[in-house]
């Protein structure tokens, strides 16, 4: 039984900068679950509601500083004008990262400050982070909901949850990370356990200051195999570097079995098609990819088809080459959360590009899908003569004797293309001569460079990359 003096709150934790045990972590985290599962439901289930974007729209313009600075001149027309004001997204601006790092209070809304948030942040490696404070209900979306998401997909993997039992394994190769187990009201009051996995990282590391040394040992990941071996958990969730990493690892470890989970849910960076089919055969159970953003939690989800659907708190659209925004098209993905109300996020510029289609029900609701995703990866190399679909280095790439690959354009127009081995290749140099001679064949301007281990940054990794 956990006393009454351990639910001390939150925001006293925080100011005074205490340790939390083991004890104490956990009972924090389950007070934050029961009211964030509460607050998610809740928003939720509005979000269908054709009012859920208005009543956004009207709390930000008065709550949020950001907005109605921007929105003032319309607010004060309809006032003089003696009509209340009626906004609609497109009189936001657009919002971009910018925005967020240098108007960060600015955005928060007024009337939530004095209330608990917890800060996300994303792109600390790229030197260039940014920061979104999440009420309660964002904050679950971001960290148990989406469990409850992949679990509801699957009825093998609802039925193999169980009270108090392990029902998801998170591996987290990030500096905070810490082996721990949470409660997830979500999830039949089944736990998420989070391991420590990614020593192969180090080498990205060591241009991070203090990184090096808060990632897991190669003792640690070997364990963690182990330990998943003997207990496959329902969900095995991990960025789609680490699945690949443990699945080789799985491959390449002797023992008498392997890891099995009911499934595995991948997010925080790209998963190509043939590598989803490669962790699929491997593991024997489906692949969920999830488009998930710091600023917006799970965006969309892709299962069997190449489609992601769109959650239902995000309202997408487009931003098209003619600087207009649409429902339907090819474009950077404009994002507008409907569950944050500590920081709402509206007309967000999330870099992304992606091909929306917008599909509008009988009933007048709207359901969206993201058809294709490349998100900062190149969708074509442009040559001074011609362009380049990425899709014809896939081709060439694309083999049993290759590991992993990546393309990047050079000023000039010719490519430098890294490529690791597979375990299995036996004639390293008879692969790469065969590689130089399809590229070759196609008309590809390219140096072809071998590696022995071709490495995700700290960012997320991209197969292609253009000048």
């Amino acid at each position: 039984m956990i006393s009454a003096k351990t639910l001390i709150s939150e925001k006293t934790l925080i100011s005074e900068k205490i340790l939390l045990s083991e004890k104490a972590l956990r009972a924090a985290t389950l007070r934050r679950a029961i009211i964030g599962y509460e607050q998610f439901q809740s928003r939720a289930a509005n979000c269908d509601d054709s009012n859920a974007l208005d009543e956004l729209l009207a709390f930000a313009a008065r709550e949020v500083p950001f907005y109605r600075s921007r929105l003032q001149t319309r607010l004060d027309s309809d006032s003089h004008a003696g009509s209340s004001a009626t906004l609609g997204e497109q009189d936001f601006p657009l919002l971009t990262r910018d925005d967020l790092r240098d108007c960060l209070e600015d955005l928060r809304a007024e009337s939530s400050r004095e209330d608990w948030s917890h800060v996300f942040n994303s792109g600390s490696f790229s030197g260039e982070p940014v920061y979104v404070h999440c009420d309660y209900a964002m904050w679950f979306a971001h960290t148990l909901g989406h469990y409850g998401e992949i679990a509801a997909r699957s009825k093998s993997v609802w039925n193999a949850l169980e009270p108090h039992a392990v029902g998801a394994v998170n591996l987290i190769d990030w500096p905070e990370a810490r082996n721990a187990t949470y409660p997830m009201p979500n999830l039949r009051l089944s736990n998420v356990e989070t391991r420590r996995f990614g020593r192969g990282r180090q080498k990205s590391a060591e241009r991070v200051p203090g990184y090096k040394d808060l990632l897991a040992t190669e003792e640690e990941d070997i364990a963690t195999l182990h330990h998943l071996r003997r207990r496959p958990p329902p969900i095995l969730a991990a960025r789609p570097w680490g699945a690949l990493r443990l699945a080789d690892m799985d491959a390449n470890t002797l023992g008498d079995s392997r890891i099995r989970p009911k499934v595995i849910a991948t997010s925080g960076g790209n998963l190509y098609s043939d590598q989803k089919r490669a962790l699929e055969e491997w593991f024997g159970c489906p692949v969920i990819h999830a488009y998930r953003l710091t600023e917006g939690g799970t965006v969309g989800i892709q299962e069997a088809r190449e489609a992601y659907q769109v959650s239902p708190y995000s309202r997408l659209s487009v931003l098209l080459a003619d600087g207009t925004t649409s429902a339907n098209g090819i474009g950077e993905i404009i994002l507008t959360n409907l569950l944050n109300r500590a920081m709402p996020i509206i007309r967000y510029r999330t870099g992304d590009i992606a091909e929306l289609r917008t599909t509008t029900r009988s009933d007048g609701t709207q359901t969206q899908e993201l058809l294709d995703l490349w998100g900062r990866s190149a969708r074509e190399y442009v040559l001074p003569d011609r362009a380049i679909h990425p899709r014809i280095f896939d081709k060439v790439l694309q083999r049993g004797e290759v590991r992993h690959y990546r393309v990047t354009q050079q000023p000039g127009g010719s490519f430098r293309v890294e490529w690791e081995p597979s375990p299995n290749t036996k004639d390293l140099a008879h692969t790469h001569h065969e590689l130089e001679t399809a590229l070759r064949r196609a008309g590809i301007p390219a140096r072809l460079e071998r590696t022995d281990y071709l490495e995700a940054p700290l960012a997320k990794f991209r197969r292609h990359i253009a000048h």
